[in-house]
């Protein structure tokens, strides 16, 4: 049933506040949903995931390719893996290519290595 009175993003988070109970982690690290490689995720929260689970993500991948199918309906692992390792490398100025949507991946790399400079542990 929909709620009849939704409330606001900062209402949600004032409640929880207020509760006293710890958000999750992953909220923490940057991340918009708690499950960290969610289907239902931004390139930019796929991309940091992958950096900051990269065990994960390639277990992800290995099941990708012995499924057949793709972790999303429009990218697969394997993208989403080879986007971050380009925009890692443009990032350290050693792109000779920039490959597919560098831009939006450039910066969901900058967003976790931010979360990795501060040492915070997924």
């Amino acid at each position: 049933m929909p709620c009849s009175s939704p409330i606001s993003i900062k209402q949600v988070w004032d409640q929880i506040k207020g509760s006293g109970l710890r958000p999750h982690a992953a909220y923490s690290w940057g991340l918009a949903r708690p499950c960290s490689l969610c289907v239902l995720g931004s390139m930019d929260d796929l991309l940091l995931a992958v950096a900051l689970r990269s065990q994960l993500a390639a277990d992800y991948h290995q099941a990708e390719m012995e499924l057949g199918h793709r972790v999303t309906h429009k990218l697969s692992m394997g993208e989403i893996l080879a986007g971050l390792r380009a925009a890692r490398l443009e990032a350290a100025g050693d792109a000779k290519v920039v490959p597919w949507q560098m831009a939006r991946d450039h910066i969901a790399a900058a967003r976790a290595q931010a979360v990795l400079d501060k040492d915070v542990k997924p």
